[in-house]
């Protein structure tokens, strides 16, 4: 079980409330550097956002957001 970094509120970890970070952008992939994802979850109590996981190969993937838009 995961809880927020912020208030200790239990976070809800359900795909449907996954989302993916990228840190970098199309300059670095242009230029060969390495773009890193981290997917993440909101809190339901604050709001704050909590990271849970690096994204291996993640350049590739499609990013997603919380209400299902790209």
């Amino acid at each position: 079980m995961k809880r927020c970094k912020i208030c200790n509120a239990k976070l809800i970890l359900t795909n449907d409330r996954r989302y993916v970070v990228c840190k970098g952008n199309i300059v670095n992939k242009l230029l060969g550097e390495q773009i890193t994802a981290y997917e993440c979850f909101d809190c339901p109590k604050c709001g704050c956002q909590n990271v849970v996981n690096v994204r291996e190969g993640a350049e590739n993937e499609l990013i997603s957001t919380p209400n299902g838009s790209t």
